[in-house]
């Protein structure tokens, strides 16, 4: 072999060697770090699973409720979640073995300051969901500041009519819960964000010396288990419990994802994330928990092994076996060898362990009838109790620029109108008349035109006004019509933030203001009128 070819193959081999070690680093980061890893060909993770003995422990998970009684009822993308239908599940679940019922986050209010005009409704549903949920006997309740959204005044008034639980330790006097599951004795421990406002009242002291001393006390009076309920950022959660072991579950309250398994923090400690909204339940089952030693998550931590190894293998196969190295190849046939074991093996059957399942609350559960009842009637009380407290349309100041309605702007844009009366805008009043909400505030807005806007409409004084009009997208254009035209008065580029007014996250989560475009755009709205004969 001649000088340049022995450097050439030892700079190659240097730079297989150099990429190797790389992407093993890469990979080893990507595994340890808490963001969620980009998405994979790999097999996917199992559909989550319950293997678990029946009249076992389990702990039902709810957090960050926000006010939500039922999916908003304009697109198909919303279909998870309904009091009616979570409260069933949940009684459902309650019979097959010693349960506790865990609610954590803001559970009242969607937003932390209330409108005006939608005060009677809020304050309304607030009692309504207090009520619901002391029905079910819940054993832990922790509270969050968007709970005092309409004051402490009347937080207060619900929580005499209808006591709650509350295991938050970082508030001054707060003391985790200890409750009993038949022989298992679980801790809780409710954790608020240092600085906020509690409910109860107080501010939040920093959380992790209150976990501390809350789980020292936990672990004197008996505990088994313990679970942290948090409204802490998610990287703060998980930082707080890699330093303390004694949390061997951590509930994510507020800005949870909807995870179809737990998420390991440390040896023996998981993260839950079952999103928001009563659109999903978390089902914790403990087996064999009164067991010393870690808690284990048979069924998720094969799963997730499962998944790391496949990743791994992919890798190198993409990079070609790393050109026969003896030392890679023998690192994959190892990797290949604990893959097959892996999924020819068996789950462990002993030990303390833990089984996790995601229940969504879909469209195909059965109602709670007397929870559905109390529904309807909250709805149909909305008519007189809305209107009561509505205050007509705001005024135009002198000089103010109004609504000219449909039929002003069709004067000069026929077309404009002729394609408009085609799209799903023309019938957005008819979906509110069908589903009898044309006195739901949180509904209306987003179904007429001009909603609280000074010479627009309001709740009860929408003639003219009904459905998604050309105003609603361009703004009051008057003045636009007084003058005749031209590019003065009105919204000539209606941007992707006057769309996410009504097409926000929890309205039309698969909004895309580029595809939506196209929906709303044609002849004389945007595209060329057809040429006449």
């Amino acid at each position: 072999m001649t000088p340049r070819l022995r450097w050439c193959v030892l700079l190659l081999t240097t730079l297989r060697l150099f990429i190797f070690v790389t992407l093993s680093l890469s990979l080893s980061a990507l595994q340890a770090s808490p963001t969620p890893a980009p998405e994979s060909t790999a097999s996917p993770l199992p559909e989550p699973a319950t293997p678990a003995i029946e009249g076992d422990p389990q702990l039902l998970i709810v957090t960050g409720l926000h006010g939500y009684i039922e999916p908003c009822g304009c697109t198909i993308d919303l279909t998870l979640g309904s009091i009616e239908r979570l409260v069933y599940q949940i009684k459902a679940l309650k019979q097959k073995g010693p349960t506790a019922l865990l609610i954590a986050g803001g559970h009242l209010f969607e937003h932390e300051e209330v409108p005006e005009h939608r005060r009677a409704q809020d304050e309304a549903k607030a009692r309504l969901l207090r009520e619901l949920l002391s029905g079910l006997e819940v054993d832990a309740l922790m509270p969050h500041a968007i709970d005092l959204a309409l004051g402490e005044e009347l937080y207060r008034s619900i929580s005499v009519a209808h006591p709650e639980r509350d295991p938050t330790v970082n508030i001054e006097g707060g003391q985790p819960l200890l409750l009993t599951l038949g022989a298992l004795k679980v801790g809780v421990i409710g954790l608020g964000a240092e600085g906020a406002h509690h409910p109860n009242g107080g501010v939040l002291l920093a959380p992790l010396p209150a976990a501390k001393a809350a789980a020292a006390l936990l672990k004197a009076q008996g505990a088994h288990v313990i679970i942290a309920l948090s409204s802490l950022p998610r990287a703060e959660l998980r930082a707080l419990a890699e330093a303390l072991p004694e949390l061997e579950l951590v509930a994510l309250a507020e800005g949870a994802m909807e995870q179809p398994t737990l998420s390991p923090v440390g040896p023996g400690r998981y993260m839950i994330e079952a999103g928001d909204r009563g659109r999903n339940l978390a089902v914790v089952r403990l087996t064999e928990a009164t067991a010393p030693g870690p808690l284990l998550d048979p069924l998720g931590d094969r799963a997730r092994r499962i998944k790391d190894l496949e990743l791994r293998l992919k890798m190198r196969s993409q990079m070609g076996g790393f050109g026969g190295f003896g030392r890679a190849k023998g690192d994959s046939d190892a990797l290949r060898q604990e893959l097959a074991q892996l999924k020819a093996s068996e789950l462990t059957q002993d030990g303390k362990r833990v089984a996790y399942s995601l229940i969504p609350i879909s469209a195909s559960l059965p109602v709670d009838v007397e929870v559905e009842s109390k529904v309807k009637a909250y709805q149909r009380s909305l008519k007189a109790l809305n209107l009561a407290s509505a205050t007509g349309p705001v005024p135009l100041p002198e000089g103010g620029n109004g609504y000219g309605k449909l039929e002003e702007c069709a004067l000069c844009h026929p077309g404009a109108k002729t394609f408009w009366e085609g799209t799903a805008h023309a019938r957005a009043w008819e979906t509110l008349e069908k589903a009898e909400k044309t006195f739901d505030v949180e509904c209306v807005s987003c179904h007429v035109t001009g909603f609280q806007a000074p010479g627009g409409s309001s709740l009860g004084h929408t003639e003219g006004l009904q459905d998604v009009q050309c105003e609603a997208c361009h703004g009051p254009s008057a003045q636009h019509a007084e003058v005749g035209g031209g590019e003065s008065g009105t919204r000539l580029k209606v941007t992707e933030q006057v769309c996410r007014g009504c097409h926000n996250e929890l309205h039309s989560p698969k909004f895309s203001y580029a595809d939506y475009l196209k929906k709303v755009l044609g002849p004389g709205h945007g595209a060329p009128l057809p040429v006449q004969p």
